[in-house]
């Protein structure tokens, strides 16, 4: 016995059997009401009835079409079908004649099963239609034709109301030249025109509806007229034209026949949604009321209306209702993501409140949905200026906290505690934090920018910086962390670098800016206060006693006492209070510059203080940190590093020789630790070299999958683990070359090992094997060598020895200055204007002053026509700026939109700047703060952003490796763009970024940059530059000699005199100094100018 278990209910007054019968037929019939196998029509309640399918489908599909018409005796019956029986009821009532359009188009209905190879596209339209289109050979045909231009066919099931479109049996004919997607569009255009063109008039009057059963001669080829007995209504189906024509001969047929008798009554209800009802309602009474008086209008709910009156009163009402709706435009506002919508619904979720709050009166209504907000208004400009208001109101931003594995509670607590302050009166902004460090803000656009910029000081404070400090003594760098304890100057968080210089001893505090301002002004007086006493043991065996049994006598004293007590034997420390590293002379540091970038320095020194992305650490197969290199590292990165080891040997097992896996560095001044397991001497059969090989290139294949740039490693497997030194120098150098041979991220390798013996070793590998050979063509090395006797960290000096004939790091340089834009020595000065105005903009003017009425006169000849946003002018040849050429750069004026036309505009224009540099072979250009002024009124932080995002994009697409300088000048008068930068920057890390204007305008001393061979700091308007090279091959107006004017020149005098020449000897033993400073003429080795008074640079 079958089952119905699947229900759909209605409601009529009553229902006698004949009645039930005839609908029980229609829900059996598909092709009428789109049911199946049903049973009987059951009472339920008060004037509600149920009937029920076998199969689940047939009840989604008889659900599909809500309302349903069946002839009855009595007149036709409409049933409004649901699917609950708690759903509210609906009158039912005698249904009037109505115009429909076809059945709405879906598109982008996927075929769940297509042929291999194939497409295939489906639509669901109007069922008649379809079946007009089978049935008319002309229409039909043409349609077909239509398709073939697209290499497709069509295949119609009218019973279903769909229409498959697939392409043709020739494979890559369907969509020539497109992709898939524009394919379907080009197909859903078709299928949307042809439902334009012909129309499906529904007729359920009783009256017109008896003719058109009656009557043959209203069908023809051109229009059909399709009638079902019992169903209630009959379609016309045609062009638009031709059923038009047809509606008004079925009028005719029935004034003819109509009698006199009064018409009946009918009902009909309207579904606007509840926006456009506010929107139209007091139009449409207002007209309705005019146009037929005789109708009543009543609002059954907020979203629709009911017409009463007579049918042909009705009919007019409702096409007037219709014919209003239309005029209404509509629009989903973009970007609108689910968290703000459900803010705006939470607190602007009544009627009118958003209108309300955005002045936007009664002519704009807002929809607000669980995935899009909808605009309706009767006018296009209305939405524009609507759309722009509340994307101007309104935002959100998505920040990713750099360099932390969860966000900061700190910064948690103070978003927090802005938050609650900025929603005391109302709620204007949410915080929501994410997965891992992502903070998204959402809520009114000025609250949103307001915790931003709370994020971005907070990153501020929190990145990492260097600032040296001087020590009074060189002998307390070696002993400053205990020495620091001693007096009370606490400094977690920042790392030390002292150097135990005899000239000039230092520390260098890195760390988070606040921490290291808060150290260095501890440290500062603490510093200060110290004494420097010697005192003098003259007793025989003083030397003895105190190396030994008074050692530890030394110590006590020195706590209680709280100072630091140090042994020393007449020429040099013979002991200290409390064990040290000592001082000692070290093997010379080599640098080796190969040619696809590779740079590769080797040295003695100690690896735990070596400065890079990665430190590799020679690790065995548990681990286990106990001894050499791998205690060493251990030790210095504190026991979060052999945790970290233990807890990744329990998840992954021993780690097999050859193998390099990553933890982190802890301490260490490194980014993380790669752990390499190489081979143990005698215990590989004498594969120690190609395992060691292995295991070193695995180490290098890391970091570059890891994107680090820089990278130290010790001499492997040198020390405990026993492989001779000969073997171990030439696998890692071996494994180097080869990686070298192509261009990568990593632009660094330092091979650094406390050995003096290991670093001979691998500095004759270099030797041999980087320098002799030179097997594969166009792969070439360079090297340089220079010295150092300091058992301090080194800050890359190896480098510059190498600088000069090695390809640049970063080809591309970022300056941002502060100065004006008229007096920049650059190839090109950029101007923003407005529209094709030159002058629009103060930047404009003070260049038109500069360079005279000639700047107009070339503007006017380079335009060619007007100008759109994101376009600019090129104009060469302007005689009064230190730079001949300025682009003039069409702006938008600031719509209050972070992704609006104005700064796509602005983006656009800067890549286009750039892009025009490049095909011109310009190596420099200066921008002004573009579009900040009181013109284009952009925030500072949007253009600071936008100009350092595009630079990045330019330097990371740009295929030249020459040199190329992007400046950026900041106005004196300009506050706030200094501090704008510096927040994006934070973010952004773009590279070549150099900061030589500060925010602190009241301070003399400004530091600049710090590179890898040069120290630059202005003092007031001089700027300083401390170089790492050689003085007598510097290019600069001056170069100036220390000399006591006698005749035993030693150092820098002599090599500056030798190379200088006899001349310059000869007038110098004279006495004549004045002219050596004006003539100068060491043009033998440098090329430097004549004439003291054009110096701009002096080198001392």
């Amino acid at each position: 016995m079958a089952v119905y278990k699947y229900p759909v209910f209605f409601e009529v007054h009553s229902l006698d059997p004949a009645q039930k019968e005839k609908i029980e037929k229609y829900f059996q019939v598909r092709r009428k009401s789109g049911g199946g196998d049903c049973g009987l029509i059951h009472n339920v309640g008060d004037n509600v009835y149920k009937i029920a399918f076998i199969d689940q489908a047939v009840q989604e599909r008889v659900l599909q079409k809500p309302n349903h018409v069946l002839e009855m005796p009595g007149g036709p019956l409409s049933l409004t079908l649901r699917d609950s029986l708690e759903t509210p009821p609906t009158t039912t009532s005698p249904v009037s004649s109505q115009s429909h359009q076809s059945l709405p188009f879906h598109p982008s209905l996927p075929v769940q099963t297509s042929p291999p190879g194939g497409l295939e596209h489906e639509l669901h339209l109007d069922s008649y239609l379809l079946r007009y289109l089978k049935e008319s050979p002309g229409v039909g045909r043409d349609l077909q034709q239509q398709l073939s231009s697209l290499g497709c066919s069509v295949h119609l099931y009218p019973e279903d109301g769909r229409a498959v479109v697939k392409d043709s049996d020739h494979p890559g004919l369907c969509g020539v030249g497109v992709g898939v997607d524009p394919w379907k569009v080009q197909v859903e255009r078709l299928f949307k025109q042809l439902q334009e063109r012909y129309k499906c008039h529904y007729e359920v009057d009783p009256r017109k509806l008896q003719t058109l059963l009656q009557s043959s001669t209203l069908g023809s080829e051109d229009v059909k007229v399709y009638c079902e007995a019992g169903e209630g209504f009959a379609v016309v189906v045609g062009e638009g034209p031709e059923v038009q024509a047809k509606l008004k001969e079925l009028e005719a047929f029935q004034s003819q026949g109509l009698s006199s008798g009064k018409q009946e009554k009918i009902s009909t209800t309207c579904r606007l949604g509840q926006a456009k009802l506010r929107l139209l309602e007091e139009v449409i009474e207002k007209d309705l009321g005019e146009a037929v008086p005789g109708v009543r209008v009543t609002r059954s709910d907020s979203s629709q209306l009911v017409l009463e009156g007579s049918a042909s009163e009705v009919r007019t009402a409702r096409q007037l209702v219709t014919d209003k709706i239309s005029l209404v435009l509509q629009r989903v506002v973009p970007e609108m993501s689910p968290h703000l919508l459900s803010f705006l619904r939470d607190e602007y979720g009544r009627p009118g409140n958003l209108s309300s709050l955005l002045g936007l009166g009664l002519h704009v209504e807002v929809e607000l949905g669980d995935t899009e907000l909808r605009l309706f208004s009767l006018s296009s400009g209305k939405l524009d200026q609507a759309e722009k208001d509340l994307l101007g109101e309104f935002g959100e931003e998505k920040i990713d906290v750099p360099n932390c594995g969860t966000l900061p509670s700190v910064l948690k607590s103070k978003l927090e505690k802005k938050v609650k302050e900025m929603n005391q009166s109302r709620r204007r902004v949410v915080a929501r934090y994410g997965p891992g460090c992502r903070v998204q803000l959402l809520g009114h656009v000025k609250e949103v920018q307001e915790l931003r910029e709370e994020i971005g000081a907070f990153l501020i404070d929190q990145s990492s910086v260097e600032e040296t400090v001087c020590l009074p003594y060189p002998e307390i760098a070696d002993h400053l962390p205990e020495l620091l304890e001693m007096i009370g100057v606490e400094h977690t968080g920042v790392t030390l670098y002292p150097s135990a210089s005899a000239i000039h001893p230092t520390v260098v505090l890195c760390g988070p800016s606040v921490r290291v301002a808060q150290v260095r002004d501890r440290l500062g007086p603490a510093l200060a206060s110290l004494v420097h006493q010697t005192v003098t043991i003259d007793r025989p065996g003083a030397l003895r006693y105190f190396q030994g049994l008074g050692r530890e006598y030394l110590g006590v004293v020195g706590r209680s006492q709280h100072c630091l007590i140090q042994l020393h034997n007449h020429g040099g420390v013979a002991g200290e209070a409390s064990a040290g590293p000592r001082l000692e002379e070290m093997v010379t540091a080599t640098s080796y510059r190969l040619q696809r970038g590779l740079q590769v320095v080797v040295r003695q020194g100690d690896i735990t203080k070596e400065r890079a992305n990665a430190l590799v650490n020679a690790a065995n197969e548990d681990l286990d940190h106990a001894g050499g290199v791998a205690a060493a590292l251990s030790s210095a990165g504190g026991p979060e590093v052999q945790q970290a080891s233990r807890d990744l040997v329990r998840q992954i097992g021993r780690v097999p020789t050859g193998t390099v896996v990553q933890t982190t560095g802890g301490k260490l001044p490194c980014k993380m630790l790669l752990h390499a397991v190489g081979p143990v001497g005698g215990s590989v059969g004498g594969n120690e070299r190609l395992l060691l090989e292995k295991t070193v290139k695995a180490a290098l294949d890391l970091a570059e999958t890891l994107e680090l740039e820089t990278l130290a490693m010790p001499c492997i497997s040198s020390g405990i683990f026993g492989v001779p030194l000969k073997v171990c120098s030439e696998a890692i150098v071996s494994a180097v070359r080869d990686f070298g041979r192509e261009q990568h991220i990593l632009t660094k390798v330092t091979l650094i090992d406390v050995s003096g013996e290991a670093v001979r070793a691998m500095q004759e590998a270099c030797d041999r094997l980087l320098q002799g050979k030179r097997e594969f063509p166009g792969w070439e090395v360079e090297s340089s060598t220079t010295t150092t006797t300091t058992h301090a960290p080194q800050r890359d000096t190896t480098a510059a020895s190498a600088r000069g004939t090695a390809a640049p790091e970063v080809c591309v340089q970022v300056e941002i200055i502060q100065g004006t834009i008229e007096k920049q020595q650059v190839d090109a000065l950029v101007s923003p204007m407005v529209g094709s105005e030159p002058l629009s903009s103060r930047v404009g003017n003070v260049l038109s002053e500069a360079a005279g009425p000639g700047l107009m006169t070339a503007f006017q000849r380079e335009l060619g026509g007007r100008t759109a946003p994101g376009d600019n002018v090129l104009v060469e040849g302007l005689s009064g700026l230190s730079s001949g050429r300025v682009f003039f750069l069409s702006c938008a004026h600031w719509d209050n939109n972070l992704h609006g036309p104005a700064v796509q505009a602005l983006r656009q224009g800067v890549r286009r700047v750039l892009a025009s540099c490049e095909i011109r072979g310009f190596c420099s250009v200066a921008f002004p703060v573009v579009g900040t002024g009181v013109v284009l009124q952009f925030p500072h932080n949007v253009v600071t952003q936008v100009l350092l995002e595009e630079v990045r994009r330019y330097e990371q697409n740009r295929a030249s490796r020459t040199p190329f300088l992007v400046r950026i000048v900041v106005h004196p008068n300009d506050r706030d763009s200094t501090k704008a930068f510096q927040t994006s920057q934070s973010a952004l890390h773009v590279r070549g970024f150099v900061m030589d204007a500060s925010p602190d305008q009241t301070s003399f001393y400004r530091h600049v940059s710090t590179t890898q061979d040069e120290v630059s700091a202005t003092l007031g308007s001089v700027k300083l530059q401390l170089v790492f090279g050689d003085i007598i091959r510097e290019t600069t107006d001056v170069i100036v000699n220390t000399t006591d004017f006698s005749a035993n020149h030693s150092g820098v005098s002599k090599a500056i005199l030798t190379a200088a020449g006899s001349t310059v000897q000869a007038e110098l033993a004279q006495g004549w100094f004045y002219s050596v400073l004006i003539h100068n003429p060491i043009n033998t080795i440098t090329n430097s100018e004549q004439s003291i008074h054009t110096s701009q640079k002096v080198i001392i």
